[in-house]
C-alpha cells in the first residue's frame, strides 16, 4: 500500500511543481513545510519537508477536517458551495462564527494563521497555490511556534507565497 501511495503521489501535477521549492523553502523558514488539498471535506497533507528539529516522529500524510486548518480553510472557502456545505458539515462542534462570514473572511485571505487541534507548540501559517486558471489547488504552509507574532506570521507567508506563485504557474490551465 505505501508504494502504491509513493506512485500516486509522485503523479500529482502539484508536487511535481513544488519539489524545486520545498527545501530551500524549509531552510530559509526554518520551519517544517508542508503541502495540502482539499478531499471533499478534509485537508489531507500530502507532503511534508521537516524542519532541523523536526525529530524521529513524522507525521506526512496526515487527514484533518478541513475548517479545523488554515489549509482547509483557505481552500474550502474558494471551493464551490457544495464542498464549502459538505466541509461546514464535517466540522467536529461549531464554528466559531456565521459560517457565511467566515466563508467570505477566509477567501479574501492572502494566508491564515492557525492552531493545531492537539498541539500548544505549533500553529500553520498557510497561503493558497493557484493554477495558471485561477483555480485554488492547493494549500502551502509552514508550521511556527506559537510564539511567533504576527509579524512574524507575515514574513513566513509572503515567503510561501512567493513559492506558491512560483510553482503555480508552472501548472497548466487544464
Amino acid at each position: 500500500m505505501a508504494r502504491l501511495s509513493q506512485r500516486y503521489l509522485g503523479r500529482l501535477p502539484i508536487l511535481g511543481a513544488l519539489a524545486p521549492y520545498l527545501i530551500s523553502l524549509r531552510d530559509s523558514l526554518q520551519a517544517t513545510v508542508h503541502v495540502a488539498m482539499l478531499v471533499r471535506d478534509s485537508v489531507v497533507y500530502v507532503d511534508r519537508v521537516d524542519s532541523g528539529d523536526g525529530g524521529q516522529y513524522r507525521d506526512s500524510h496526515r487527514v484533518a477536517p478541513a475548517l479545523t486548518t488554515a489549509s482547509g480553510r483557505l481552500l474550502a472557502s474558494r471551493a464551490d458551495d457544495e464542498t464549502w456545505h459538505q466541509c461546514v458539515a464535517g466540522h467536529p462542534g461549531p464554528l466559531d462564527g456565521d459560517p457565511d462570514a467566515l466563508r467570505k473572511e477566509w477567501a479574501t485571505a492572502d494566508h491564515l494563521v492557525a492552531g493545531e487541534p492537539a498541539a500548544v507548540s505549533a500553529r500553520e501559517v498557510a497561503v493558497v497555490m493557484v493554477d495558471a486558471a485561477g483555480r485554488a489547488v492547493a494549500a502551502l504552509a509552514a508550521t511556527v511556534g506559537v510564539d511567533t507574532d504576527a509579524a512574524g506570521a507575515a514574513g513566513a507567508a509572503q515567503m510561501l507565497t512567493r513559492t506558491a506563485r512560483a510553482a503555480g504557474r508552472t501548472l497548466g490551465h487544464g
